[in-house]
């Protein structure tokens, strides 16, 4: 099984807030990753998010480009 998981930081707890079953293995897509986010924008007010980390996967100009918009 492969999940797409994004989490909170929240009292120096991660506490899972959306996941993504992927039907691959491997990484997952700019577009799998983006589409959550903006799913998770839903849930919280952009104002609040100070931090975002990510792995060594989360590369690449049209990643960077979507976090701009």
């Amino acid at each position: 099984m492969n999940a797409l998981v994004m989490a909170v930081h929240w009292r120096g707890v991660a506490v899972p807030l959306l996941f993504e079953l992927l039907p691959h293995r491997g990484n997952s897509g700019t577009r799998t990753r983006l589409a959550l986010l903006d799913e998770a924008l839903t849930l919280l007010d952009c104002c609040d998010v100070a931090t975002i980390y990510a792995d060594r996967e989360f590369i690449g100009q049209a990643w960077i480009q979507g976090l701009a918009e």
